[in-house]
């Protein structure tokens, strides 16, 4: 299934260095629009129990800096990079409970355990961009690649019931733990708004 990240800005600022060369700092919290969902089933003798798991990927907060060039009154380029922080999701569905009571008929589908989900990413973004200049209040939008390298990091522990000829059924706790590299993706960002000056030197976004 498609994730499709929502970031919200919360606050943009602007500092010139210089008339052409300016940096800027960048804080929002990034929201999974898609999270995944899983279906866990548990049929105990003649009862059948369903229910679903969620996990969203992609919730975090994000925290940028960028560097910009202004080539005229209206025209600029920027390289922005953005990680991602305290990105991670978890659930817990412990299959120990069933294990310990007795059933004529016991079947387990779906997530055991407590699993923790950890993501972090870095993106980078050169773009270009042009703006209006309207006297302390300038409109302006920018658009560009968008260069995203993810990691994910899986954690599961859980209880399982296992059967040995020498001393019957008995239970094991197991930890897993796996790394996973999303590699380099390629992508598109634009975004438009309006700067406020509030001295030759500082805007607000």
């Amino acid at each position: 299934m498609k994730k499709i990240p929502l970031t919200i800005y919360l606050l943009c600022l602007f500092s010139a260095s210089q008339a052409q060369l300016y940096i800027h700092l960048n804080s929002g919290y990034s929201v999974s629009t898609h999270p995944s969902i899983m279906q866990n089933r548990v049929i105990t003798d003649n009862t059948i129990e369903q229910f679903r798991i969620k996990f969203s990927y992609g919730n975090g907060l994000n925290l940028g800096i960028g560097a910009g060039y202004a080539f005229s009154e209206h025209f600029f380029a920027e390289l922005n990079a953005v990680t991602t922080f305290f990105s991670r999701s978890r659930s817990e569905n412990n299959w120990e409970y069933y294990f310990k009571r007795e059933y004529y008929k016991l079947h387990l589908t779906g997530l055991n355990g407590d699993v923790l989900i950890r993501n972090s990413s870095i993106q980078l973004a050169p773009m270009i961009g042009y703006s209006i200049n309207a006297g302390k209040f300038s409109p302006f939008f920018k658009a560009g690649l968008n260069i995203l390298y993810l990691k994910s990091r899986y954690a599961n522990t859980y209880t399982y019931k296992y059967f040995d000829s020498g001393i019957g059924w008995y239970l094991e706790t197991t930890e897993v733990k796996r790394r996973s590299d999303g590699g380099m993706q390629l992508g598109f960002r634009g975004s438009a708004g309006i700067l406020y000056r509030l001295s030759e030197k500082l805007m607000f976004m």
